[in-house]
């Protein structure tokens, strides 16, 4: 883990950087707990979203990446460096969840897609339910942002985003999670899920309204 002068000034830098490719609007910064670990949950529709996320967000973030995108061992540490939690799809996930809940124990928020994988369409598929499992493991709200304009700079297939607009929209905090005596079954969880997309689809009409104008 990078100390925190060289995590903001590569942040810096970063946010220059795509500033040279991109018009870039945030709202509800306000919405973002300033202290304490939650579930940062977004739509995932080009390689670029955990970038644009990186650089909004004012808090600390760590971020999970398939073990394919990391390439050889040196690229592997330099991402956790970053905090970076590779997930190996054909191995089980019990070691993947563990970093992510001690990250949220030192109070690192964690930044999840819960569609899995990039779109390849733009539009938004379907939840997995694993990212409410996660907050209800560590007991920390979910805060859904819906991204725009990303699809549109760099859809599956391109590795070099062309110009484009961007649009990042941090939604409230949604807390049905902490109370200890909610009900948890698979009905419950889908109930939750359903709630939490139908938010960022909310997110998403509202960074393309702000997109338009």
């Amino acid at each position: 883990m990078i100390p925190d002068w060289m995590y903001h000034f590569s942040r810096t830098l970063g946010k220059r950087l795509l500033l040279l490719r991109a018009s870039v609007q945030v709202t509800g910064l306000e919405r973002i707990p300033p202290v304490g670990a939650f579930v940062l949950a977004t739509n995932h529709a080009s390689w670029l979203d955990p970038f644009v996320v990186g650089m909004t967000c004012p808090r600390r973030l760590a971020f999970f990446s398939k073990i394919e995108a990391l390439g050889n061992p040196l690229v592997r540490a330099f991402a956790e460096a970053y905090l970076v939690i590779a997930v190996d799809r054909d191995a089980g996930r019990v070691d993947t969840v563990k970093k992510a809940l001690r990250f949220m124990e030192a109070e690192i928020p964690v930044m999840v897609t819960p569609e899995g994988t990039r779109s390849r369409d733009g539009q938004l598929q379907a939840f997995r339910p694993g990212f409410v499992k996660l907050a209800h493991a560590a007991k920390v709200p979910i805060l859904p942002v819906g991204i725009t304009g990303t699809y549109d700079m760099c859809p599956r297939g391109r590795k070099f985003p062309r110009p484009g607009k961007i649009g990042v929209h941090f939604g409230r905090p949604y807390c049905e999670l902490l109370d200890a005596g909610v009900k948890w079954d698979d009905q419950t969880i889908a109930e939750h899920v359903a709630r939490l997309r139908a938010e960022i689809v909310d997110l998403l009409a509202i960074s393309l309204q702000a997109d338009s104008q």
